[in-house]
């Protein structure tokens, strides 16, 4: 399902959701999986800790954030769509990333991580009816559709994936 007018989330996220352009969310969720898995691969065993700015993160560090991020995204839109309306609690990436510690993890394993994430992501997305990706929910003291937060997985990749192309590669 594509984003539509009936679709609710926080302004910030626009930055993400319009980056989304396939009107099949399926498509646009499994393309951004190889555009990300290629993208990653790419990367030189030399280039894995490169951060392009002092205070930046490595590229090992973009790709767990990436996992974070859809792993949070993905709990809250599974949260919505079962109809529980908790509020949920926001997250704070900054604090994620001091406890990265991934000097003992190499990319090719963390590319493995982020395909076994994606593909559980896609399986919850294919289980879902319309009506679900309906469901709204509070998340960070914001109403989200389930419809938005999955847009917000692909389109939080395509911008990061720009980043890497752009600053580190």
């Amino acid at each position: 399902m594509a984003i539509s007018s009936t679709d609710v989330y926080p302004e910030y996220y626009e930055t993400y959701i319009s980056k989304v352009q396939e009107q099949d969310l399926l498509m646009a969720l499994l393309k951004n999986k190889g555009d990300t898995i290629d993208l990653f691969r790419n990367v030189t065993a030399d280039k894995e800790d490169y951060k392009y700015e002092k205070g930046k993160w490595s590229i090992k560090e973009v790709l767990q954030h990436l996992m974070d991020t859809e792993r949070v995204m993905a709990y809250r839109a599974l949260r919505f769509s079962r109809g529980d309306d908790t509020e949920l609690p926001g997250f704070d990436q900054d604090v994620f990333t001091k406890e990265y510690h991934l000097d003992s993890i190499n990319l090719d394993q963390l590319i493995e991580e982020f395909i076994s994430i994606r593909n559980s992501t896609i399986l919850f997305y294919r289980h879902l009816s319309d009506k679900h990706l309906d469901y709204r929910g509070i998340a960070s003291g914001w109403p989200m559709s389930v419809n938005a937060l999955l847009h917000v997985i692909v389109g939080h990749a395509e911008h990061h994936n720009r980043i890497i192309n752009e600053r580190y590669l």
